[in-house]
């Protein structure tokens, strides 16, 4: 209780002085179960970026009914001389699934960097599943029913989000197959940001080699990482569980296929899952 009390405290001290505080210069937008959490956190290494104040802010999503100041109160005193001196971001990975959120992210920064983490679709769905065990979410034990059950549970969420909710938990915690339809996603960004200032990347490379990985990521920001820089790049978030069940899996790779043909088109190179 007094730990939550202190840390009211300092955010109230932070919003008081908001018009000082910056908003951030990239967002990294997902994919959940992705690599986001250990991207922010190589890029928080580096001398020349500032971590915000929490990972996952949310402002664009459960949080847009509150004003630009509550947002700035989330990150640093922008005591930055000139334009390019540090930079700072938000990582929240339903950003690159809701509806809305990229037309509200383009009407405050329309000038931020947009980086997206896309893993395999079908390791991703049964990742997600096994986070939302792990946290207690999910009450159903298997897979393949969660999978088809889906819609009937998930319906009704994205239609509030779509009609301006804030939380529809239901679009969070269970949809598993929904959000690997990234070529879906990332055009409702494409249609609100101009392309140059988006980044795809994929987690397999993120992994085998994150260095190369963040290098370009910081680069991207406009802040580029510096040669001599030391960063633990151990991956952050991870969680051992059995293996997706194979006809299961074989049943996911059909569903994503069109998709996957979409998005290897947008990206113009091929997809280390699908090619």
């Amino acid at each position: 209780m007094m730990e939550r009390q202190r840390n009211r405290f300092k955010f109230s001290l932070r919003r008081a002085d908001a018009r000082r505080r910056a908003l951030p210069d990239y967002l990294i937008i997902g994919a959940q179960k992705s690599g986001t959490t250990s991207l922010s956190a190589y890029l928080d290494q580096l001398s020349d970026y500032r971590p915000a104040f929490r990972k996952e802010v949310h402002y664009f999503d459960h949080n847009h009914e509150r004003s630009a100041s509550w947002y700035r109160a989330h990150f640093p005193r922008d005591d930055r001389p000139g334009s390019d001196s540090w930079a700072v971001g938000d990582a929240t990975p339903f950003y690159l699934a809701h509806p809305e959120v990229p037309h509200r992210a383009a009407s405050l920064i329309p000038r931020a960097r947009i980086i997206a983490v896309l893993r395999d679709p079908v390791e991703r769905a049964y990742s997600h599943f096994q986070h939302s065990r792990a946290r207690g979410t999910e009450p159903l034990e298997d897979f393949a029913t969660a999978l088809r059950l889906e819609q009937e549970r998930t319906a009704g969420a994205w239609r509030s989000l779509r009609n301006g909710a804030l939380r529809a938990p239901a679009a969070e915690h269970f949809s598993y197959a929904e959000r690997g339809f990234y070529a879906r996603q990332l055009k409702r960004w494409y249609a609100e940001f101009p392309a140059e200032q988006i980044l795809v990347g994929f987690s397999s490379d993120l992994f085998a080699d994150p260095r190369s990985f963040v290098s370009a990521a910081a680069s991207h920001i406009g802040r580029p990482m510096r040669a001599t820089e030391s960063v633990d790049f151990a991956p952050r978030n991870t969680r051992v569980y059995d293996g997706i069940d194979e006809t299961v899996a074989a049943e996911l790779r059909a569903l994503y296929a069109e998709d996957s043909v979409e998005l290897r088109t947008m990206l113009g190179r091929p997809l280390p899952w699908a090619d």
